[in-house]
């Protein structure tokens, strides 16, 4: 039981930084990456909440008792989401849409990905908001 908070807390960490790192894209692309694969190459680390995400477990699609999961709804709207899987998986799966809000939900969970207007149903969350990115100018060839 205890473990399945740890993951529920990291899954919370790691929704957050997923959504920022899609929002970077979005702001030097136009538009939102077709999967998270897509991403750049990335780790972050929360000293403080001694929390890391690489690029190299998002392409995983599932570490630490969570499966994540992107969908690009249309040119405007898309769903990111955080199921728990696994032997004792947590109670609460996580999401976030192009509105920036991170939302929780405890009922009927299940570790399929979820829906955009399901997500946007559920109860918000406080969000990691103190995150932020050093943006490297990368050099066309």
């Amino acid at each position: 039981m205890v473990r399945a908070a740890g993951y529920s807390r990291q899954a919370r960490f790691n929704t957050d930084v997923i959504y920022k790192l899609i929002m970077v894209y979005h702001d030097r692309n136009q538009a939102y990456p077709s999967s998270l694969t897509d991403l750049p190459k990335f780790y972050v680390v929360s000293a403080m909440e001694k929390f890391y995400l690489d690029s190299v477990k998002l392409a995983r699609g599932a570490w630490d008792g969570y499966r994540y999961n992107f969908k690009s709804v249309d040119k405007n709207n898309f769903v990111l989401s955080a199921s728990p899987v696994g032997f004792w998986p947590s109670g609460i799966e996580y999401g976030m849409t192009e509105e920036g809000i991170l939302k929780a939900n405890s009922k009927s969970v299940d570790a399929l990905a979820d829906g955009h207007e399901e997500v946007k149903r559920w109860g918000a969350v406080n969000s990691l908001n103190t995150i932020g990115f050093r943006q490297e100018k990368v050099k066309s060839p």
